[in-house]
């Protein structure tokens, strides 16, 4: 009997190692998924980085809004206005004279007191502003026949005081007037109280002259 050989099978293809392009595909898909994650991680702490400012960076944005908030819309900036940014002014004043005004505000006060000792109407025109006279004699006449008649309204020792009155003493208020109280008046004869005359003068200088006012 004739011996029988096996079935023989089909000749199998030889096997072949990838190719190169095969390999570098391979690494790539392989890179991918790792570059993905490390790029979505990256992108979370930059934004938790910007998300958080530090003391420096919170003093940089307040002054950034505050020079922002001192522009215009126009973007150029504004002025602060005079009440923010200027002292108040005082008033004027003047609270201290030459030692030659004080001499020529007392000389003026003492031709007044002597002239009323005297009955010389005249020292209304000359030493008193007409808001003294107004509101002391009621009007210029009324000075007039009051000064002319001082010797009815005073006694012998006043109108005496009265002509040898000189001054002393006194003040220059914050207007640069020259206030004189009844206290710096002195006398070498007679007798006078306050009641005399007033419990203290007030002398302006009007431009020309010192005058009571």
């Amino acid at each position: 009997m004739p011996g029988r050989h096996a079935a023989s099978e089909p000749p199998r293809a030889p096997s072949r190692a990838p190719s190169r392009r095969g390999r570098r595909s391979l690494r790539i898909a392989l890179l991918i998924p790792p570059v993905a994650v490390i790029l979505t991680i990256a992108a979370v702490a930059l934004g938790l980085l910007l998300g958080r400012r530090g003391p420096d960076e919170d003093a940089a944005a307040r002054t950034a809004r505050g020079t922002a908030g001192g522009r215009s819309a126009g973007g150029s900036a504004t002025a602060p206005s005079p009440s923010d940014s200027s002292p108040p002014v005082p008033s004027p004043s003047r609270t201290s004279r030459s030692a030659a005004e004080i001499a020529a505000a007392r000389a003026a006060l003492q031709e007044w007191l002597r002239g009323l000792g005297d009955s010389d109407a005249s020292i209304c025109d000359r030493l008193a502003t007409e808001e003294f006279v107004q509101s002391r004699f009621g009007s210029l006449d009324g000075c007039h026949e009051h000064v002319r008649n001082a010797a009815r309204h005073n006694s012998a020792e006043e109108m005496r005081a009265l002509r040898t009155a000189t001054v002393t003493g006194g003040t220059v208020d914050e207007r640069g007037r020259y206030v004189v109280p009844f206290a710096d008046l002195r006398w070498t004869s007679g007798r006078m109280t306050v009641a005399t005359t007033e419990a203290q003068h007030t002398l302006d200088w009007d431009g020309d002259s010192w005058v009571l006012s």
